[in-house]
Parts: structure tokens; sequence; C-alpha cells
């Protein structure tokens, strides 16, 4: 059983998108008849693995194989290329960069100028590392978490999460996400159309258009500091991820929690319909906390994940 919500690309082809494994703003990859395909510039191409995880830049799909390998599908040649890497278990791309987890927790940070065909990984950090999340943008540091706008070449340590123990990340184009073992949620970034999960200046403005110099303490656009998302107090959140302007949760009890940009829909439920789109950011966006009752059973166990446009709701067979 999936839920899916949002934009699609290729959702009426390809078995339609009750059989979807990932979508991005160029291409989808559906489960076929034959196995995985990738659905590109109206085209299917057969995936010659079985798919464990995907990550996709403006460029390149990239495929992570249930035995660990590294796929590249490029999205201008339409060529599928399986890169000369060691079995990794977990992978994140940018525009620049490929991120992968060795089984044994150590990650690899490959130069797409090289790759796949010459692949050469950086030195590999010191520390064990667990989870990794790429952002789309680069050209702007509002998602780091330091506090800072400042640019960083090299990881470093949050020091405003060092209080609390981390357990997943996820990245938006222009914010971030964490989830604590409590169950609570951290975000930091952009919070133009409310995807941090707090009260939006953005969106704020054009509720209220007779005041254009409207100022309130109470709503940001920006925060550079991981900040507490005020959740009901009844609701623990066990799964995190991004779109590219918007958040979704997936709670204990099986209930999608979502804000953001809704444009497609991707939060789980319709906005009013717009005679000029764009005009009325707070008609196509939601800086509350909207919590979706899902249709799966209650003793379903569920995956959660995001394309740019879409939230997918999976159960897990």
């Amino acid at each position: 059983m999936l839920g899916v919500f949002g934009r699609v690309i290729g959702a009426n082809c390809v078995g339609g998108a009750e059989r979807l494994l990932y979508s991005d703003w160029h291409c989808s990859v559906f489960m076929s008849q034959e196995g995985a395909c990738v659905f590109c510039d109206s085209e299917e191409f057969l995936l010659p693995c079985e798919p464990r995880q995907f990550c996709s830049n403006t460029s390149n799909l990239f495929i992570l194989s249930e035995s660990g390998n590294i796929l590249s599908f490029s999205k201008s040649q339409h060529l599928i290329t399986t890169a000369n890497t060691p079995p990794f278990r977990s992978i994140a791309a940018n525009d620049d960069e490929l991120y992968c987890i060795s089984k044994d927790g150590v990650l690899f940070v490959y130069p797409l100028n090289s790759f796949p065909n010459n692949p050469n990984a950086s030195i590999p950090l010191s520390m064990k590392i667990k989870n990794v999340a790429c952002g789309c943008v680069q050209q702007r540091n509002w998602h780091v978490g330091h506090g800072d706008l400042e640019t960083r070449i090299t990881p470093e340590l949050i020091a405003a999460l060092t209080p609390v123990t981390v357990t997943a990340i996820a990245c938006g184009s222009w914010h971030s996400v964490c989830l604590t073992d409590t169950g609570d949620i951290y975000t930091w970034g952009s919070n133009e159309f409310g995807q941090l999960g707090y009260p939006s200046l953005n969106l704020e403005r054009s509720r209220n258009l007779n005041d254009p110099l409207l100022s309130s303490a109470a709503c940001i656009n920006l925060s550079a500091l991981p900040v507490p998302v005020d959740l009901p107090e009844d609701v623990s959140i066990v799964a995190i991820a991004c779109g590219s302007r918007h958040t979704a949760c997936l709670s204990e009890h099986k209930e999608l929690l979502a804000f953001g940009w809704n444009g497609f829909g991707q939060l789980g439920f319709d906005m009013e319909p717009q005679e000029m789109p764009g005009r009325y950011p707070h008609r196509e966006a939601s800086d509350k906390v909207n919590r979706i009752i899902l249709p799966f059973p209650s003793h379903s166990e569920l995956s959660l994940s995001c394309g740019l446009w879409c939230t997918i709701v999976r159960e897990v067979e």
C-alpha cells in the first residue's frame, strides 16, 4: 500500500503512481513487471539491478543497489553507468559531490567531475558516520546550522545540537531537519514558505497585504541555528524527510505531519485554487504543523520519503 502526495513525473505511465519508488523534478523511478524503471523525458529505462536507495541532483540520478553498488543515470544522455567503488549502505548527492557511507560507517566523498567513470574519493573522516543528507543548493549557507552564514568546506559539529541525541537528518533545497531519540525535531535554514514549521514572515506579509511594512518578532524567514518545532503534545516523530521547500514527518501513530510549500499538494491536502499562482504565497504554503491521518492499518510498518515536490508514504512489506 502506498500514499503519494504532490507532483510526480510520469505518474500516469509505467503502472501509475502506486508503483512509485522515487521522484525529482526531472525523472521518476517506478517498479514495473520487468523491474525498477526510470521514466525521463517521456522514455522508460530499465535498471539492471534491484535498487535499495536513490538520490539525485540537477544532472544525474544515483542508484544504490541491494548489493551496495552505485549506478549513475545521466538525465541528459540517458546512460546508465556502474561506478567502480567499494560497496556502500547509504548515499546522498548535491551538484558537486556524492556522499557515500560504507558498511562499517566510513564516509567517502566523490567529486562528481570525475564520477562515475573515474571515481576518486577524498580522505574519509576519522569518525564513524550513521546518516548523511545533502541540500540541493550550495550558493546560500542558511541551512548549515552554525548560527552564521559563512561557508564551511569541511564538516563541523553543530554546537547547538550537542545536548540532544540526533538519530536522523534530512535536507531540502534551503533547509535542514533532524530527529532526536525523544521523537522531537529541530529545523534550520530558510523559512520562506514555512518549511521550518514555525511562523513565516513571508507568509504573514502575504496574509496582510494592506500592511507592506508588517514586522513581527514571532515570524521569521530564516533561522541560522536549529530550533525545536512545536509539535502537538501527543505526537512523537519516528521518521523525517524533506522536499525542496517542504518538510514531512511520520508519527508513531502512523500520522503524517507536514509543513512548507504545498503548490502540488505535497503536504497531503489541497490548497484553494488561485487565479494568479505565486502572487499570494500564503495560499500555496502552510507554516502550521498540519496533521494528516493516513489510510494504513495500525499494525503497519511505514517508510517516508520525499521527492522535490512530492511526499511518499509506503507500507513496508
